[in-house]
């Protein structure tokens, strides 16, 4: 049925006609063309997008007056207000985003990085499995891992946010510590996100300073975990929710051009993970405590 406002073929026509075409007025002329089929909001696509769409609104919120006046002003020559302006620009470079590694299935042996620095994950044993978000690789702790080649972008010195989500399955030795992000070289620079063996507390390690959490985690059970360096001050939240630290809580990373895994310390195999691992991320500035616990809470599908 035509649901045009005008005679369709008239110089001033306006409307659609069912669910094929639709015109639109122009200066000068009228556009006819096959009107546009909306995507399912529900889709994992677009349910990554509009998460990220959430983070950086939530981050504007949190820029001084100065820089919102900054993107006022940049996107009044594009006609855009300062909040659209800075979407734009949050949405195209992702720059807080060091790594971010889905992990829902594999890709020519990798597991592709989704933000912009293109880190991606070789992949060494893993094998798909169904995660909390989709798909998520499966480790066995024994040669199992996504080994990550250095780069820039993963050589942070200042705050960064780590969180991922894992599922361990069994401890494998007493001296097991299962790792969940590390990039580490053999005299301990960098950085390292891991468990200790006995208790499956949360760690972190900057080669020099260690901080534990007070949690003990549960095999067989699904986690978020994350951890945060603020201005050198070490915090734990597991699914959303702080971990109080209850040993050292600094840290002071130094960089090097180490390379890195995901579910593995590259130097000593007794340190892998024995379980599922799903999206990864690594940040190089620290989440506010409301954003980690929003992450916390996130499933597909909803």
């Amino acid at each position: 049925m035509a649901k045009t406002k005008t005679p369709l073929f008239s110089l001033a026509s306006q409307g659609s006609i069912a669910n094929s075409l639709t015109t639109q007025r122009r200066p000068g002329h009228t556009m006819v063309r096959s009107k546009p089929a909306p995507t399912n909001p529900r889709s994992l696509p677009q349910t990554y997008q509009r998460w990220l769409y959430e983070d950086y609104a939530h981050l504007w919120l949190a820029q001084s007056e100065a820089t919102r006046a900054e993107y006022r002003t940049a996107g009044s020559r594009f006609h855009l207000t300062g909040f659209q302006y800075w979407m734009k620009i949050m949405l195209l470079t992702l720059p807080d985003i060091a790594g971010m590694w889905y992990l829902d299935h594999q890709s020519a042996g990798f597991c592709l990085d989704s933000g912009p620095n293109l880190n991606h994950a070789q992949v060494f044993g893993c094998i798909n499995t169904p995660g909390v978000i989709d798909g998520a690789q499966s480790l066995d702790n024994v040669n199992d891992y996504l080994g990550l080649t250095d780069s820039p972008s993963l050589r942070i010195t200042g705050d960064i946010t780590i969180e991922a989500i894992i599922y361990i399955k069994g401890v494998r030795s007493a001296t097991w510590e299962p790792h969940i992000v590390a990039k580490r070289n053999a005299v301990n620079t960098d950085y390292s996100f891991y468990m200790n063996s006995a208790t499956l507390q949360l760690q972190f390690f900057d080669g020099v300073n260690f901080t534990r959490g007070t949690a003990n985690l549960a095999l067989n059970t699904w986690y978020h975990v994350c951890v945060r360096a603020l201005s050198g001050i070490v915090s734990f939240f597991i699914n959303g929710i702080n971990d109080p630290v209850s040993v050292g809580g600094a840290a002071n990373i130094t960089p090097s051009p180490s390379n890195g895994a995901i579910g593995m310390y590259l130097t000593d195999i007794r340190y892998g993970l024995y379980g599922d691992i799903d999206h990864v991320i690594i940040y190089n500035r620290a989440l506010d405590t409301h954003t980690i616990t929003r992450h916390g809470e996130r499933r597909h599908p909803q």
